[in-house]
């Protein structure tokens, strides 16, 4: 991600109702999954995600992103995630935010490195983002390779995973993103920043009440698509 995208988001993602959804899910998540032991954002960016969270360690390749981390975390690490600077089985969960479709990022050498640094029954938290049709101009300024499907998933079991968890979300969005980006997009001006702005407080708050609702739907299974994905995998064996 562009240096001054992580300004953008550090300035607003406390109270965006995008970034707090998905801080509901990563919760959800962690209440069913996670027992003790250390887990690690492997790509931590401001490190907002791991703020309330006592044995994390928040990575990043980015100076500039760990800068601002620090305001959340002091447990930080300068490193790539195609080469993880930690010792094998660390970790008992391990996040991975919006990162594998990243242009920098081998996802071979990635996805070997998770489980040579997972625990044995571990967990790795997925988010990505959904088909290549939704390809925009947000993912070149966060410089995103490919968007998913669901048909991609199965490159985990090569890599000792199975699917625990799997569930689309930003799911009432899905219709006015696919017009914004595919038709008004293409009457505006090319622009440097993604598409995490801020919005006015009344009208955030709207969404915010919407996507409550759309979490009460994503905990009963009943989200049909979205934007983004959220995937939980366990490591079942060493490569």
């Amino acid at each position: 991600m562009r240096n001054k995208e992580f300004d953008n988001v550090f300035k607003i993602e406390e109270n965006h109702f995008w970034f707090i959804n998905k801080r509901r899910i990563v919760d959800f998540y962690l209440k069913k999954y996670y027992k003790d032991g250390l887990i690690l954002d492997s790509a931590c960016g401001t490190g907002r995600d791991i703020k309330d969270l006592k044995d994390a360690i928040g990575m990043d390749y980015s100076f500039d992103g760990l800068l601002l981390a620090y305001n959340y975390c002091k447990s930080l690490v300068n490193g790539d995630a195609n080469f993880l600077p930690f010792k094998d089985k660390t970790f008992s969960i391990i996040f991975s935010f919006d990162l594998i479709q990243h242009k920098s990022i081998d996802i071979d050498k990635v996805l070997r490195e998770y489980n040579r640094v997972l625990k044995k029954g571990g967990y790795v938290f997925l988010n990505l983002p959904m088909f290549n049709f939704l390809y925009s101009n947000h993912d070149n300024v966060v410089e995103t390779s490919k968007r998913f499907s669901t048909r991609d998933f199965k490159i985990f079991k090569s890599y000792g995973f199975t699917i625990k968890e799997k569930s689309f979300w930003n799911f009432l969005f899905f219709l006015p993103i696919i017009f914004y980006r595919k038709v008004i997009s293409n009457f505006l001006s090319y622009d440097e920043y993604s598409d995490v702005r801020p919005l006015k407080p009344s009208m955030n708050k709207v969404f915010d009440r919407l996507f409550k609702f759309e979490f009460f739907l994503f905990k009963m299974g009943f989200i049909p698509v979205g934007v983004s994905s959220f995937v939980v995998l366990s490591k079942q064996v060493d490569l």
